[in-house]
């Protein structure tokens, strides 16, 4: 008796029926398939895919068989479709959102990120003030 082969994105033994499809982050193009391909890094796909989508730019997929694209975090960027990683943006440069295609979105002049650190650094010493303060008290 003849068995009907596995459609596009899916998958089963000897590339026929009983056929299941593709878990989210693989994908069959082609009929008949005996099993899924993951997608590379900067790609993702959904549950029964016949192939992957880019990560849009801006955002990023670090791994094969990755289900969801992630934003670049505030301080990088991912310049083109597809990217595997996102880059840091240059001194005195930010992107203006997470998941920013571009590090020149904002400029940050030098004073601006000098009174950051001089604030960061007393918040630091005020924390460190803090608790050796709360580890010198006795219980009585």
């Amino acid at each position: 008796s003849c068995a009907n082969l596995c459609l596009p994105g899916q998958a089963g033994v000897g590339g026929v029926e009983p056929c299941e499809g593709c878990p989210p982050g693989s994908f069959v193009p082609e009929t008949g398939a005996s099993g899924c391909l993951l997608c590379s890094p900067g790609s993702t796909a959904t549950g029964g895919a016949t192939r992957c989508e880019f990560c849009e730019s801006g955002f990023f997929a670090s791994s094969n068989g990755s289900t969801v694209c992630q934003a670049c975090a505030f301080f990088e960027y991912a310049p083109s479709l597809g990217s595997a990683a996102c880059e840091l943006c240059p001194e005195d440069e930010v992107s203006s959102a997470a998941g920013f295609n571009s590090s020149t979105q904002e400029y940050i002049g030098s004073a601006y990120l000098e009174a950051v650190d001089s604030m960061l650094q007393e918040v630091t010493f005020l924390v460190k003030r803090a608790s050796q303060k709360g580890s010198n008290s006795v219980d009585g």
